[in-house]
């Protein structure tokens, strides 16, 4: 049982890594930027930008962790 939720669960865990990896990504790109001071404004928006995406990854994980911790037959499940 466990193993049928967990292969439920893993298409929204990969796609939730990759949403961490591009926010992680506009983090290190944002603070590149700034800290060679070159285009300092971009690098605060970059950083700025990195917000919401990091509150979709937060959003993501807790679908994932909703979606492993589900019974198969349960009808209260998010997906």
């Amino acid at each position: 049982m466990l193993i049928a939720t967990m292969h439920d669960a893993l298409p929204v865990v990969g796609y939730t890594v990759l949403i961490a990896a591009a926010a992680a990504a506009l983090v290190w790109g944002g603070w590149a930027l700034v800290r060679a001071r070159r285009l300092v404004w971009l690098g605060v928006v970059l950083l700025v930008a990195s917000v919401p995406v990091w509150a979709i990854t937060l959003l993501g994980a807790l679908f994932a962790l909703a979606i492993g911790d589900c019974p198969p037959d349960a009808y209260e499940c998010p997906f």
